[in-house]
């Protein structure tokens, strides 16, 4: 099975849940798309997003000076979410 993930769904992948400013619902709202994430990484599915998502949630970290491109940027070096065109 192959995820095709969108840029909303990637933000709340690799939004630092740690950030004191986030409102409680947010916080939920990430753990529960980890523990999809997560559920879905030990049933063995490839995990995808293009390249425009990436793109997207990056300019927005680097905009806000977020945490959450370091996030990113680990799952794309381990190989755990890959861009396409």
């Amino acid at each position: 099975m192959i995820i095709l993930l969108d840029s909303g769904v990637l933000d709340l992948l690799c939004y630092p849940i740690d950030d004191k400013s986030l409102a409680e619902d947010k916080k939920i709202k990430i753990k529960q798309c980890l523990n999809w994430f997560y559920s879905l990484l030990a049933k063995g599915v490839y995990i995808c997003t293009s390249q425009i998502s990436d793109y997207e949630v990056r300019r927005e970290f680097i905009r806000i000076n977020s945490k959450g491109l370091e996030n990113l940027d680990n799952f794309k070096q381990e190989k755990i979410i890959e861009s396409f065109v």
